[in-house]
């Protein structure tokens, strides 16, 4: 996804579905993700943003080895 056909896509224009599927792949620093002009990590939906911190956030619980 790193070509340049797929780096000038943005998370806004594209569906929930995809938005999963890059963030799979790519992860959250992604330049799908990153909007230039707000300098910010912008994921196109409230239902993406919330399932990757919830994920990171029940990662952090679940593992031992973190101190809290």
């Amino acid at each position: 996804m790193r070509s340049s056909t797929f780096s000038e896509l943005k998370a806004k224009d594209l569906d929930i579905f995809t938005n999963r599927i890059v963030l799979q792949v790519e992860g959250p620093f992604s330049t799908v993700f990153w909007n230039e002009t707000t300098k910010q990590r912008e994921f196109g939906s409230i239902v993406l943003a919330f399932e990757y911190y919830w994920t990171s956030l029940s990662y952090l619980i679940s593992n031992g080895e973190f101190i809290f």
